[in-house]
């Protein structure tokens, strides 16, 4: 079996896709994001009823940078050996082609689109909460669990009936 000849050029371009490509995903200091679907259950944890009373898009689509950083590299390997044999450049051409190709599949795959729903809360607090993926709508009743300490949403759950 050969092995694979990577140059140092071809490994700068590969790194440098993956830092462009973990820029774009989101590696940022935005609000934390929820994953909905499930309840916290933890002693620190403090259940809430409340309705959803605004839903905001607050991006197309973000996915996680390992996901991402691993499409990358993978493209560039297998671009850097489907050009074996030719050029330095073509090789180079070749490899950054395919971590680009690898990146944007993955990023297709894992992306889900981020919402900031505000909720209404049965004792009439507001508390806003950042969500990846989900259908929403407003007045939609929902479950949430916050931190008993710094107050956060920890948790979010649709609930799938009215006033269930």
């Amino acid at each position: 079996m050969k092995s694979i000849n990577l140059n140092k050029t071809t490994m700068l371009i590969s790194i440098s896709l993956l830092v462009f490509s973990a820029t774009l995903s989101g590696c940022s200091s935005a609000p934390k994001r929820i994953n909905p679907g499930h309840l916290d259950t933890s002693a620190q944890a403090i259940n809430h009823s409340a309705t959803i009373s605004n839903i905001i898009q607050m991006s197309d689509k973000e996915a996680p940078a390992g996901k991402v950083f691993g499409g990358v590299l993978i493209g560039a390997l297998v671009g850097n050996v489907l050009a074996r044999g030719e050029s330095d450049s073509t090789q180079e051409d070749v490899a950054e082609l395919g971590g680009i190709i690898g990146g944007y599949i993955a990023k297709k795959k894992h992306a889900k689109t981020i919402y900031r729903l505000t909720l209404k809360l049965d004792d009439s607090s507001v508390k806003e909460v950042y969500v990846k993926g989900g259908h929403y709508i407003i007045g939609k009743r929902a479950k949430l669990t916050l931190d008993r300490n710094s107050g956060d949403v920890t948790s979010f759950l649709v609930l799938k009936k009215q006033g269930a």
